[in-house]
C-alpha cells in the first residue's frame, strides 16, 4: 500500500533536466527529451536509451557517484541483477560527468516505464546480495546514521529553532539507544536505502535492485529497517506484504528487541533528509512540518506522504 508522492517543484525539477542534457551532450550521447522518473535525492530523468542520476555537486556526491560505479562494475561481474552503468568507453567523457553545479551519471534504461518489483523480491534480492562476496578493495564506509541525520540537520536551513533542538534531543536519546544495542546479524555491505522504490523490473520481468549510491557497511538489519518501519509505523505497506518480505529475506526484523530504536533512527532520517532537500525546495516545506508534527505529538505517522 502506497500513498502518492507530491508534486515535483518546477525549478528545481527543470534545472535538474537542463543538467543532464548538458552532461549528455558533453559524453557525446544521442538521447531523446528528458522525462522525469522521479525526484527525491536524486532527480531521475530517462533520455531514451540510457537514463540520468542527477544531483547536487558536492565533495560527497562525487565519492558516492565514484562508489556507485564501482559497486556497478562489480555487481555486473557477478552477473547479479542490478542497475548497469554505462561503460566509460562508451562515453566522450568518463562518469561521474559535472554539468554546472550538478553531477550526473548515466545508467542503461530498464523499460520507458518500468514496474516496481514487489516486497518478496525486495527481500530475495537482498538476501542474494547479501550473500555475494565484496571485493576486498570495495572502498565502502560505515554506515553512521547518527553522524548522516546530524550533517543534514546542519544543513537544513528552513528548520526552525525550536524544531531543531527537538531533533536534536530526540537524536541524542536514540543515539544513546542504538549504542548500546546488541545487533545479532553479521555485518557486511549494505545497500544502504533498500526499499521496493529501488526495485524494478526489467524488460523481461526480472527484479532488479538500483540506485547503488548510498553502499555502506554495517549491521544487516538496516537493509531490513525501512521495509519494516513502512509497514509498522507508516503504513505504506500491509502487513501481508511486510511479511511477504520478512519470509522472503529469512529474518523478521521487527522482533529484535531494538527494533523501535533502530525504527526512530530510521524516522529520524526521513525527517532529516526531508529538512535538507526543503531547504532548496520550498515545496516540500509543508510535508516537514508534518512529520516534525507528528513525531513531536507522537501521533501516527501515516499522515506522512512518500516523496
Amino acid at each position: 500500500m502506497t500513498t502518492p508522492a507530491r508534486g515535483v517543484p518546477a525549478r528545481p525539477a527543470a534545472l535538474a533536466r537542463r543538467a543532464a542534457l548538458d552532461a549528455a551532450a558533453a559524453a557525446g550521447l544521442d538521447v531523446r527529451e528528458p522525462r522525469l522518473l522521479r525526484h527525491g535525492s536524486h532527480a531521475v530523468f530517462t533520455l531514451g536509451a540510457v537514463v540520468a542520476r542527477v544531483t547536487a555537486l558536492s565533495p560527497r556526491a562525487v565519492a558516492d557517484a565514484r562508489q556507485s560505479l564501482l559497486v556497478a562494475r562489480w555487481l555486473a561481474a557477478t552477473e547479479f541483477p542490478a542497475g548497469r552503468a554505462v561503460a566509460d568507453d562508451d562515453l566522450a567523457v568518463p562518469q561521474p560527468v559535472t554539468a554546472g553545479e550538478h553531477l550526473v551519471t548515466f545508467w542503461h534504461s530498464l523499460g520507458q516505464n518500468p514496474a516496481h518489483g514487489s516486497t518478496a523480491d525486495l527481500g530475495r534480492l537482498l538476501r542474494r546480495f547479501h550473500a555475494l562476496e565484496a571485493p576486498p578493495d570495495m572502498p565502502l564506509v560505515p554506515m553512521d546514521p547518527v553522524g548522516r541525520i546530524t550533517r543534514q540537520l546542519a544543513g537544513a536551513r528552513v528548520l526552525q529553532d525550536g524544531d531543531r533542538a527537538w531533533l536534536t534531543d530526540r537524536l541524542a536519546v536514540a543515539a544513546a539507544g542504538y549504542a548500546g544495542l546488541d545487533l545479532t546479524l553479521p555485518p557486511g555491505h549494505l545497500h544502504g536505502d533498500a526499499t521496493v522504490a529501488n526495485v524494478v523490473l526489467d524488460g523481461g520481468g526480472v527484479p532488479t535492485l538500483i540506485d547503488l549510491d548510498l553502499l555502506r557497511t554495517g549491521p544487516r538489519e538496516w537493509d531490513l529497517l525501512r521495509t519494516a518501519v513502512y509497514a509498522r509505523r507508516l503504513g505504506w505497506h500491509t502487513q501481508d506484504e511486510y511479511r511477504e518480505f520478512s519470509v522472503a529475506y529469512g529474518v523478521d526484523v521487527t522482533a529484535h528487541p531494538g527494533f523501535d530504536v533502530l525504527a526512530d533512527l530510521c524516522e529520524l532520517l526521513q525527517v532529516a533528509w526531508l529538512a535538507e532537500a526543503a531547504t532548496g525546495r520550498p515545496e516540500l516545506a509543508a510535508e516537514l512540518l508534518v512529520r516534525i508534527g507528528t513525531l513531536r505529538a507522537g501521533t501516527n505517522r501515516c499522515v506522512w506522504c512518500r516523496i
